[in-house]
């Protein structure tokens, strides 16, 4: 059966059959034309542009379009931007409906709405001069499928940053109760091609439920989204940690930074521990030992008994040890579900950033990788990881998740220096890094209050561990270190922030 002929539609002008009229050119049309849609000029009323519908007997569709150039009508469309439909009813029309399709402007005509729609299909809106609907308000219906949607998405971005402004809103097919792959044309003619009785009432019922999607839309949201408390920070176990940095805002990336036996994975327990018993969705993925490797670690941080850390100590004191882990068993078992562990191979960057959408899809709030530096890569792997960093970014974005990636310093690189293992795409795609570094100096001065307290107190403490901020994007203290105690019990209690180092 034959389709379009792209091959026929990309030659020039001068080898196309010419017609003298379009009705001659109509003609020449072998296979079934159901419809005509004539693109007019509303100043000088030629037509700009024509397109024949052709539907066949199969169900399949297909358009052709044609115009008039200095020999005649041809079988192509004209160069340059094309016209949208229906041009004098948007010029003195105050509010326009975008929907795809001619056949759907017909529609909603039928009903007293003026409608409009580009040339060639969903897949071609760029090719559109959309200048008429500058300055008006503008209501988009997209079909209820996956390309009307991205059709009307990119006319809505078009139309945002037009200038005079629109006024836009968008319609929500499904919700309408459109049906799958169903347009306006659906809403307004039954299965016979009739006019359904309460038409006019449907279609005007859906336009009254048009979202705004004007660019104050997405902040408004957001805004409503924090007074109901479905975007929030996820807190850290450490309060002024937490109050500096917000690190762990919906739709986020950090990085922490230490170097070996900085306590990094002691560090990430404590805080994995302290979400689970929150209630939030968690997952790690460890990538140098076992899962019971962790969860020894959990069950000597949660007891306070660094002899569960010992083969020999446990092997001594039964008793003891079994009473720990029945005591914190419940714990263990919760937190163990949170994590998940190498195997046999190791993972390459692309199978974790699989990984982690996979539990973004699944609901998780925080995702780990610990670390990400022992990732497998190849020859060039600064282009892995700038690969793996873009597909991070996206998975944040579209489930409003928290990232957590754990690295290593860069060979010969300190606190001081600040340079992480890795291509410079990681610290570029995090909204906060955090450098955990053991600290051997004297005691030092620290205001155990955050900058609101007025005057700031001092208290001179011991310090064995320090956490700098090296980037808080949305924090209130980058650039400054919290001193920790890290103490037999393997947990990090914060004590302040330093003022001198």
């Amino acid at each position: 059966m034959a389709k379009e002929q792209p091959a026929q539609q990309a030659v020039t002008d001068y080898k196309c059959p010419a017609y003298p009229t379009l009705e001659d050119l109509r003609l020449s049309i072998t296979d079934p034309v159901s419809m005509k849609f004539l693109y007019t000029n509303p100043d000088s009323g030629d037509v700009d542009l024509a397109v024949f519908r052709i539907d066949y007997p199969d169900g399949a569709k297909s358009f052709r379009q044609a115009h008039k150039n200095g020999r005649g009508w041809v079988m192509k469309a004209p160069t340059g931007k094309l016209p949208l439909y229906n041009r004098k009813r948007v010029r003195d029309a105050d509010r326009v409906v975008v929907v795809e399709g001619e056949k759907a402007v017909h529609a909603l005509h039928a009903v007293g709405v003026v409608a409009t729609t580009s040339a060639q299909g969903a897949n071609n809106g760029a090719k559109a001069d959309w200048s008429p609907l500058y300055g008006k308000e503008v209501v988009l219906w997209p079909d209820n499928d996956e390309a009307g949607l991205a059709y009307i998405e990119f006319v809505r971005g078009v139309l945002e940053r037009c200038d005079p402004p629109c006024s836009i809103s968008v319609i929500d097919p499904a919700a309408s109760g459109i049906p799958a792959k169903g347009d306006a044309w659906d809403v307004v003619y039954d299965a016979d091609a009739h006019i359904r009785d309460d038409a006019a009432e449907r279609v005007q019922s859906i336009l009254s439920s048009a979202e705004s999607h004007n660019p104050s839309r997405g902040l408004f949201k957001r805004m409503t989204d924090i007074w109901e408390g479905r975007r929030t920070v996820i807190p850290w176990p450490w309060t002024m940690l937490d109050d500096y940095t917000q690190a762990l805002l919906p739709g986020t990336v950090t990085l922490i930074c230490g170097e070996p036996g900085a306590g990094k994975s002691f560090w990430l327990l404590q805080a994995l521990t302290y979400w689970s018993g929150l209630g939030v969705k968690v997952a790690v993925v460890e990538l140098e030992e076992d899962r019971e490797f962790y969860l020894q670690r959990m069950l000597a941080q949660a007891s306070g008994i660094s002899g569960l850390l010992d083969l020999g100590w446990i092997k001594q004191n039964k008793d003891a040890a079994m009473a720990a882990f029945r005591q914190h068993e419940a714990a263990i078992n919760k937190v163990g579900r949170c994590i998940w562990e190498r195997g046999t191979d190791q993972y390459t960057l692309a199978e974790l950033a699989q990984w982690a959408e996979d539990r973004a899809k699944e609901g998780c709030r925080v995702i780990a990788i610990d670390p990400i530096t022992v990732a497998e890569t190849g020859a060039q792997g600064w282009l892995e990881d700038r690969k793996f960093t873009s597909q991070i970014e996206r998975i944040v974005t579209h489930y409003q998740t928290s990232v957590i990636l754990v690295t290593h310093p860069a060979r010969n690189s300190t606190v001081k220096t600040g340079v992480l293992a890795g291509s410079e795409t990681y610290p570029r795609t995090a909204r906060t890094v955090l450098w955990l570094y053991k600290y051997e100096g004297p005691e030092v001065q620290v205001y155990p209050h955050g900058p609101e307290v007025f005057p700031r107190p001092k208290e001179i403490v011991s310090v064995n561990m320090a956490v700098r901020i090296m980037k808080a994007r949305v924090g209130k203290r980058p650039k400054v270190s919290l001193a920790f105690s890290y103490a037999s019990g393997m947990r990090f209690e914060e004590l302040g922030e330093m003022t001198d180092e």
